[in-house]
């Protein structure tokens, strides 16, 4: 399996293969929703503006483009892509510990489906890959994060981060962008029910 850094995309050309290329060239305008303005109880302003351009994101930002080069077809297409929101910087990020621990538990369905061929669809195997982007434990870093999975790394499908709290805000990017969450790990029944594209795997909370 290979991990590629975002930042692949410049220069232009180089050793990268059609399918990594292709998502040099996804088109980038969206509606953004901008979290602001966050108190202690995760309660947060939000803004949006459609925008040819994704949002912004800390230069240092991690953000990992997963797939099994062994095989893989040369068309992006024909990739299944699920996206994720992760805290991937140990230093000054709260839920590093936790993002760990999901980071590895995607990591062995990665490679377990993968041995299978990968995922069946409609009677034939399909590849697919993790578009993984780091929020920093940051609640304003949720949206844009989101957004750089769907429209950036062309994520088909989201995988929500960690806490209710933050899946609230990338549930509504997800939205936005007209892709479905799988809220992993939020059990608040106000964010699975904000909107139709985004479903829980976890009993509510009371």
């Amino acid at each position: 399996l290979v991990s590629v850094y975002v930042g692949f995309c410049v220069p232009p050309g180089g050793p990268l293969a059609a399918a990594e290329m292709s998502i040099c060239e996804l088109p980038k305008a969206g509606l953004n929703l901008l979290v602001s303005g966050c108190d202690a109880f995760e309660n947060c302003n939000v803004s949006q503006s459609w925008s040819a351009q994704l949002p912004s994101l800390p230069p240092s930002t991690q953000q990992q483009l997963r797939f099994a080069p062994a095989g893989a077809p040369a068309s992006n297409a024909s990739f299944i892509t699920f996206g994720a929101l992760l805290s991937l910087a140990p230093i000054g990020s709260a839920y590093y510990g936790y993002s760990r621990g999901m980071k590895g538990s995607l990591e062995l369905f990665e490679r377990l489906v993968q041995e299978r061929g990968g995922l069946l669809v409609n009677g034939t195997r399909r590849p697919f890959r993790f578009a993984i982007v780091s929020d920093e434990s940051r609640l304003d870093l949720t949206t844009n994060a989101t957004a750089h999975a769907i429209r950036g790394l062309g994520a088909d499908f989201m995988l929500g981060g960690f806490s209710s709290g933050f899946t609230n805000y990338a549930a509504r990017q997800s939205y936005a962008d007209k892709t479905i969450m799988l809220a992993t790990t939020a059990a608040t029944p106000s964010v699975i029910s904000q909107n139709n594209l985004t479903f829980g795997v976890l009993p509510p909370s009371p």
